[in-house]
This record gives C-alpha cells, structure tokens and sequence, in this order.
C-alpha cells in the first residue's frame, strides 16, 4: 500500500485507504499484540 500512495497518489480511492486505517490496521494491531502474549507466556 505505501508503494501505490507515495508513487500514486492521484489514483487512491480514499475510502478504502480510510477503511485500511480505521478498521484494518488496528485489527491487525491486536492479532500482532495476542501472538507476542502467547509468545512471552510461554517464556
């Protein structure tokens, strides 16, 4: 995705780069927080 925003920022549909923002990144913050728990837990 930085690829196309920096290299083609005319052409990105600001809805999807809002929903990838708003609703994608911090869902996957939260998997990548569960996955380094579950690693740190387990010692």
């Amino acid at each position: 995705m930085r690829h196309r925003v920096v290299h083609d920022y005319f052409a990105v549909d600001l809805d999807i780069l809002w929903s990838a923002a708003s609703v994608d990144v911090p869902r996957l913050a939260g998997e990548v927080r569960r996955i380094l728990e579950d690693i740190a837990s387990r010692g």
